[in-house]
């Protein structure tokens, strides 16, 4: 679901394959009409999920608020992060607790900023674009043109709207 007039969603996934010990996050900012106006693959290295995904958000924030953007929905699918950045602070006690706290002090750029669990069913353009990452030598700005990067945000659309029927 798009978000707000005026508003840009932030989705971000993280991927990792032990086997191979590659990990990626990937980002992915549409506009108030679903577009995507910003991808981006960043190959990384982490030992867990939460962690992962905790990394994801920072990297995702930091990138779109270089760009300029201000009023932000920013959605994972890992619902202990959310939990984290939404709820009373028990973020004291996990290992994510430094990255959390540069969330926060990113999101005081922020003129809006929100955050929401998004079902894995419906962020597979943030997750191809962290499996992507990992191939990937170094961070990439995908072209937003890209015909498989449309097709997925086309997927997305379709998707969503069947899953809040649920």
């Amino acid at each position: 679901m798009p978000p707000p007039t005026n508003y840009f969603k932030l989705n971000i996934d993280a991927a990792m394959d032990a086997t191979n010990h590659r990990a990626g996050i990937g980002v992915v900012l549409r506009n108030s009409l679903g577009f995507p106006v910003l991808a981006c693959s960043i190959p990384s290295h982490f030992s867990d999920v939460l962690l992962g995904e905790a990394l994801a958000v920072r990297a995702g924030l930091n990138l779109v608020l270089q760009y300029g953007y201000r009023n932000l929905v920013v959605e994972s699918d890992c619902l202990e992060l959310i939990n984290l950045l939404t709820g009373p602070s028990n973020v004291a006690q996990t290992y994510v607790q430094d990255i959390v706290t540069d969330i926060s002090v990113l999101g005081g750029q922020a003129q809006d900023l929100s955050f929401c669990f998004s079902p894995r069913s419906a962020n597979s353009v943030a997750h191809s674009l962290a499996r992507r990452a990992m191939t990937c030598s170094r961070a990439v700005i995908w072209p937003i043109s890209s015909l498989w990067l449309i097709q997925l945000c086309n997927l997305d659309a379709v998707v969503a709207p069947v899953l809040s029927n649920e």
